[in-house]
C-alpha cells in the first residue's frame, strides 16, 4: 500500500507568488545583474501576460527586501543586497525594550568568541583597522572630556560600536558579524547608558590627574600579540558591565 498523506499534495502557487519568484530567480540567477535597469511594468506585463499590478506587486515586495530601486524618472535597477541593511530595517520588529537587560550575555558570548577566532585568524590589515577603530574612539572620549557636547556623545557611541563590529568582523566568521548587526540596535541603547556611567568616571580620572590605559586598547594589543586571555579579560572589563537600565 502507497502510503500518502495531506502534504504530499501539489501546492497551486497563485499567479502573483509566481511572478515575484521568477522576478527574484532573475536576480540570483544573475539573469538581471545588480546596476542593470529591468524591463518596464509594461514590457513584464507583457512577458509574464499578466496585468501591471500583479507585477508591479511584485516590484514592490523585491524593493522591500532591498534587491531593487526605483529611479524617479529613470526606472527601477537591481540593487547590490546588503544583509546588514536589511536586518538592521528589520530588528525594529523583533527587538524590544524587554531584550535590553540581556544585552550584555549576548555580547559576552558573540564578542568573547569573535575576539578568540581574530586571535587566530586576524591579518595585518584587520589589525589596523581595528586600531584605527580604536584611535577614533579615545580621540572622541578625548574630546569630550576637553569640549562636552552631546553631538560628541553621540559620536563616541557610533565609534564604539564602529569598534566592535569591527572585532565581530576580523573573527572572519560572518555569522557573527550578522548576529552583531541584528541586535545592535538594543547593543548601542545598551552602550549609551554605560558610557554615561564611564564618562563620569573618566572626568573623575582627568580631575585626579591619573592616567587611564583605555581597555578597547588592551583588545587591540592582546589581538596582535596572539593572547587571547589578555584579550579574554580586557574584553570582560568593556562588556560584561551590568547597569540599571
Amino acid at each position: 500500500m502507497v502510503y500518502f498523506d495531506e502534504s504530499m499534495k501539489v501546492k497551486r502557487m497563485p499567479v502573483k507568488e509566481q511572478v515575484f519568484e521568477a522576478m527574484k530567480d532573475a536576480i540570483k540567477s544573475k539573469k538581471w545583474k545588480v546596476g542593470e535597469k529591468i524591463p518596464a511594468e509594461t514590457e513584464l506585463a507583457s512577458m509574464f501576460d499578466v496585468n501591471r499590478l500583479t507585477v508591479r506587486t511584485a516590484m514592490q515586495r523585491l524593493i522591500g527586501m532591498g534587491l531593487l530601486e526605483t529611479r524617479v524618472g529613470d526606472g527601477t535597477y537591481v540593487k547590490e543586497f546588503s544583509l546588514d541593511n536589511y536586518l538592521e530595517q528589520a530588528s525594529e520588529f523583533y527587538l524590544g525594550p524587554e531584550l535590553l537587560d540581556q544585552v550584555y550575555e549576548f555580547r559576552n558570548v558573540i564578542e568573547i568568541e569573535s575576539a578568540r577566532l581574530a586571535v587566530q585568524r586576524a591579518t595585518e590589515e584587520d589589525m589596523k583597522m581595528l586600531e584605527e577603530a580604536c584611535d577614533a574612539f579615545e580621540a572622541l572620549k578625548n574630546q569630550y572630556l576637553q569640549e562636552p557636547s552631546d553631538t560628541i556623545f553621540e559620536n563616541i557611541v557610533k565609534a564604539d560600536m564602529a569598534f566592535h563590529k569591527k572585532l565581530c568582523e576580523i573573527s572572519h566568521n560572518e555569522l557573527f558579524v550578522y548576529a552583531f548587526v541584528m541586535a545592535q540596535d538594543l547593543f548601542s541603547k545598551y552602550v549609551r547608558s554605560v558610557l554615561k556611567e564611564r564618562i563620569a568616571h573618566w572626568e573623575n580620572q582627568k580631575r585626579k590627574g591619573e592616567p587611564w590605559n583605555d581597555l578597547h586598547r588592551v583588545v587591540c594589543a592582546s589581538i596582535r600579540s596572539r593572547d587571547f586571555e589578555a584579550c579574554r579579560n580586557a574584553l570582560m572589563g568593556i562588556v560584561d558591565y551590568k547597569i540599571k537600565l
